[in-house]
């Protein structure tokens, strides 16, 4: 499914099971994957950066989940046709694109609760995952990136 942030952006963001269909319009120029099935997927050509993070817990290492978050938008930003995606497509999506409408200037609840309204109102499925959205926010700050700019 393509979404678009409140700002313009656009990306892709589905899963593997169908929940959120892909509807992709070709395929995309850059991908971020959170399930470990697609890097054996052999549909996938195109390059993706691959972080470690079981279906409804944590990333193994969320500092590497942001420094992928940052690199995907940017390249979003600039044009290029970027995926996320997971197994179902609703938490680990979901709770991608919530740090990522953190990006374009949103507080954390309110980009929890713009994902549920705009993209898939599973999205973000547990408590854990709607810290890591706060914890995002909070790493930004301590990176001196000031969302929304």
């Amino acid at each position: 499914m393509l979404v678009e942030f409140p700002d313009g952006t656009k990306l892709l963001a589905h899963g593997r099971l169908d929940v959120v269909p892909p509807a992709r319009p070709r395929d995309p120029d850059m991908a971020l994957y959170l399930d470990r099935r697609w890097t054996t997927d052999p549909v996938v050509t195109w390059p993706y950066t691959f972080v470690a993070w079981d279906d409804f817990e944590l990333p193994d290492d969320e500092h590497e989940l942001f420094r992928a978050l940052i690199s995907i938008w940017e390249q979003a930003r600039s044009g290029s046709l970027v995926e996320v995606a997971c197994d179902g497509g609703t938490g680990r999506t979901g709770t991608a694109l919530a740090c990522l409408a953190i990006l374009t200037g949103m507080e954390p609840a309110d980009a929890i609760a713009w994902v549920r309204r705009n993209y898939h109102r599973w999205a973000v499925e547990v408590p854990d995952q709607e810290d890591l959205v706060a914890r995002f926010k909070t790493w930004l700050a301590q990176q001196g990136r000031t969302p929304g700019t």
